[in-house]
């Protein structure tokens, strides 16, 4: 009993680290599809480059800097790199590292990506979102340009 337990064991391991193994290739092979310019309502801009890099522009610092926020200016920009770190399920999420920024701060940022359908997660994907406050509630939204 206790060898095939260890062959259960062994291919879940197996199965775990070649699930991991396509979703980062899913993830690399799906960065296309959100390249451009992406606007907030106030003006508020994300730009995705080819190259993984990114320039934000005016960005809501509330939203970026959470626990550094008061004395800030309300809005902020910044350069730095980005990547998907996961698409699958509901909600792509793409990583904001900011390299630079206006206001002497870096910071990392999760936003979420949306698109079309009852869960979300057709094509065309046409909105970047950061959650305002708790997870399920408003949204800061960016529109595809």
């Amino acid at each position: 009993m206790g060898a095939k337990n260890n062959i259960t064991i062994s291919t879940l391991i197996v199965a775990i680290i070649c699930s991991q193994l396509c979703c980062d290739r899913t993830a690399r092979s799906n960065a296309h599809k959100l390249i451009g310019v992406w606007k907030s309502n106030d003006g508020a801009r994300v730009i995705l480059n080819q190259d993984s890099t990114f320039q934000g522009i005016s960005l809501p610092s509330k939203l970026f800097f959470i626990h550094h926020y008061d004395g800030m200016k309300k809005v902020f920009n910044g350069v730095g790199r980005w990547e998907i770190v996961e698409w699958k399920f509901q909600f792509p999420t793409i990583k904001l590292y900011f390299d630079s920024t206006n206001v002497n701060k870096t910071t990392e940022v999760f936003i979420y990506v949306s698109g079309s359908g009852f869960w979300e997660y057709s094509e065309p994907f046409n909105t970047l979102f950061q959650w305002e406050e708790e997870e399920g509630g408003n949204r800061y939204k960016y529109i595809r340009q």
